[in-house]
């Protein structure tokens, strides 16, 4: 009995009509949303840029820290005091 009911609420169903041009604006909004996207080229090229930046990064740091070690070893050589205290 149940399902006489259901089917016969279901043979009052119309189709629904899509408003006129519907699809057009589907479509543009699609192509608005592929233009917001970062090209793939410019993606590599910061990933390598990022990349080139830390590489250059480490060996100047390295460069100061051996350069620091070599102003260390020349102050002891000469007996210079390593601080501005004149007076220990």
């Amino acid at each position: 009995m149940e399902k006489k009911q259901h089917i016969e609420l279901l043979d009052g169903l119309q189709r629904v009509e899509a408003p006129p041009y519907l699809l057009t604006r589907i479509n543009a909004q699609l192509k608005a949303n592929e233009q917001d996207t970062i090209p793939k080229q410019w993606i590599s090229a910061s990933i390598l840029a990022f990349c080139a930046l830390l590489i250059v990064n480490v060996f100047v740091i390295r460069e100061s820290i051996t350069s620091q070690d070599n102003i260390s070893e020349l102050i002891e050589t000469m007996n210079l005091l390593p601080n501005d205290n004149l007076y220990e």
